[in-house]
């Protein structure tokens, strides 16, 4: 029900989309009210009362020493490095990443396939061909499943479902990165959350220069703001690049 809904976006979504959600429900209501229940002549909920969207947080991103430290750190498991490389040099969402399967990698010709996504469109793409290697070798290492087997078996993240960003923030923390920014909660600054993998992939894609089409072929389609907001961080990543 609506109650149950809105119970449940307040556990997960933050203050905001709590009174969001509770502003539409009612809105919602007494527009019911007036019809068709004819019950009122008016709503005491008036666009005015909807509350405002806050500014956008500061969310990270991974520089590249970072993630080649991330990849390189002995701590932390296997699978879960696999699966940070992925998240970084293919820009897919979480759900589509654990949706890849053998099936939709193509050694000879070098392409991933995903068949997943929130938008509900299959993608295919050229990958990174050092991303290939790694899997090639994340091939062998498994002892070459079948083609119907996920690339990322649960079982071998040795990880709590739905903690894969805490997992995240402790193995960059065992990989000896101690970035604030990353790990620390503050005042308009939200701590790296495994999402932010792949705003590092719209990131270094920017700074290298990539067309929209490009990546959007990769992500699906970005907002306006995101891709401005992308491409601030670019900018920044130059700036840092070449000091």
């Amino acid at each position: 029900t609506e109650a149950s809904r809105i119970g449940k976006s307040s556990a997960s979504g933050g203050v905001w989309h709590s009174k969001f959600q509770v502003y539409q429900a009612m809105h919602r209501l007494f527009d019911l009210a007036i019809r068709p229940g004819r019950l009122r002549d008016n709503s005491p909920v008036s666009r005015y009362m909807r509350p405002p969207k806050p500014k956008p947080p500061l969310y990270g991103y991974l520089y590249p020493s970072e993630l080649i430290a991330l990849l390189h750190c002995r701590e932390v498991p296997v699978a879960r490095r696999v699966l940070y490389a992925l998240a970084v040099y293919t820009g897919l969402r979480k759900g589509s990443l654990c949706a890849l399967t053998w099936r939709g990698l193509d050694f000879e010709h070098g392409t991933l396939t995903s068949l997943e996504s929130k938008t509900g469109l299959p993608q295919m793409f050229e990958s990174n061909a050092s991303l290939m290697k790694l899997l090639a070798a994340w091939f062998e290492y498994q002892g070459r499943p079948k083609a119907s087997a996920p690339l990322i078996c649960p079982d071998d993240m040795d990880c709590t479902p739905e903690k894969e960003a805490q997992a995240l923030r402790e193995d960059l923390t065992s990989a000896g990165i101690t970035r604030s920014a990353l790990l620390e909660r503050a005042r308009n600054i939200e701590r790296l959350r495994f999402h932010d993998l792949r705003a590092t992939f719209v990131t270094w894609a920017m700074r290298e220069g990539r067309g929209e089409g490009w990546i959007a072929d990769r992500t699906g389609h970005l907002t306006p703001e995101m891709r401005a907001r992308y491409a601030r961080a670019a900018r920044t990543l130059m700036d840092l690049i070449f000091k």
